[in-house]
C-alpha cells in the first residue's frame, strides 16, 4: 500500500519555503495544475514570508514527514496481517466509496462469519444503519437501531464516498432519496444501509457487480439519447454532463415543491 499523498503542488511549495525560498514567483512556479491557481498562489505568497516563517515551516514539514512514515509503516503492517483476507479486501475495494483501508476496517469490525446473521437485513440492523420501529402517540419516528458504532461510522464514511462517485448506482440513488426524504443525512444513512447489504453478500462469498447509474435514475436513458441527438446536431456538449443535467432538473423540481436541499 501507498501512504496517503494529496495536494502535491502544495507540498512542493511548502518544501521550497522550508528551504528558505520566499520569492512569490518561484514558489508559484511549482504549482503546475492550472494557470489560475498559479496566479492565486503568487498573490497569496507575495511579501508575506520571513525567515522566521521559513524556519517554522521547516519544523512542521519534518513532523509531516515523520507522520507520513508512521502511516506507511502502519499500512504495511495492515497489509501483512490482512493477507488471509486479501481476496475479500480486493472485492470490497470494487464497491464505490470503499478503498482498501476502509475494507480492512470493515472486515476487522464485521469479521467474515456471515453465518451469524439470518440475512443482509439483520446484518444492516446489527451495523446500526437500519431503521428502527419507533412509534409514540400513534406517530412513527425515523430513527436507526442501535448497533456496532464503529462499523456504522465506517459505513457512513463509505456512503459519503459512494454518493460522490460519478456514474455509480449509489450516486443516482442518493439523489433520488434526497428528493424523496428531504434530508441529506437520511439519504446518506439509506445508502449506508444498501452498502451494508452488499458487504454482507461479498463477505459471504459473492462477487460484486456494479449495476450502473441507469438503475438508480429512470431518466438516464432519455438524457443519454437526447445528448446524442444534440451532438449529432453539432452542439458541443460533453457526454458526462448528462448527470449534471439530471441533477439540476431534480433540484428545480425540489425547489418548486418548497423543499430545499443543503
Amino acid at each position: 500500500m501507498k501512504a496517503l499523498r494529496t495536494h502535491v503542488a502544495g507540498i512542493k511549495v511548502l518544501d521550497l519555503i522550508a528551504d528558505g525560498v520566499t520569492n512569490a514567483q518561484t514558489l508559484a512556479g511549482s504549482v503546475t495544475t492550472k494557470i489560475k491557481r498559479r496566479e492565486d498562489a503568487e498573490k497569496a505568497l507575495t511579501n508575506c514570508l520571513t525567515t522566521e516563517h521559513c524556519y517554522i515551516v521547516k519544523i512542521l514539514m519534518k513532523q509531516y514527514r515523520d507522520i507520513e512514515t508512521l502511516i506507511l509503516d502502519l499500512e504495511n503492517e495492515l497489509a501483512e496481517r490482512v493477507k488471509p483476507y486479501a481476496h475479500l479486501v480486493e472485492e470490497l475495494d470494487k464497491i464505490p466509496g470503499i478503498d482498501r483501508i476502509l475494507a480492512i476496517g470493515i472486515i476487522a469490525e464485521a469479521t467474515t462469519e456471515m453465518a451469524a446473521f439470518a440475512d443482509e437485513r439483520k446484518f444492516a440492523a446489527w451495523a446500526g444503519v437500519a431503521s428502527g420501529n419507533n412509534e409514540s402517540a400513534g406517530k412513527k419516528r425515523s430513527k436507526c437501531r442501535h448497533g456496532n458504532p464503529h462499523l456504522r461510522n465506517l459505513l457512513i464514511q463509505a456512503a459519503h464516498g459512494a454518493k460522490m462517485k460519478r456514474g455509480s448506482f449509489y450516486r443516482a440513488k442518493y439523489n433520488k432519496l434526497v428528493f424523496r426524504l428531504g434530508s441529506a443525512n437520511k439519504a446518506k444513512v439509506a445508502i449506508a444501509n444498501r452498502l451494508a447489504r452488499v458487504i454482507y453478500k461479498v463477505l459471504g462469498g459473492s462477487i460484486y457487480k456494479d449495476i450502473g447509474y441507469k438503475r438508480g435514475d429512470p431518466h438516464e436513458h432519455q438524457v443519454r439519447r437526447l445528448v446524442a441527438q444534440l451532438k449529432n446536431l453539432g452542439v458541443d456538449i460533453r457526454h458526462e454532463n448528462h448527470q449534471m443535467i439530471v441533477e439540476s432538473v431534480r433540484k428545480v423540481k425540489v425547489d418548486s415543491t418548497g423543499i430545499h436541499l443543503h
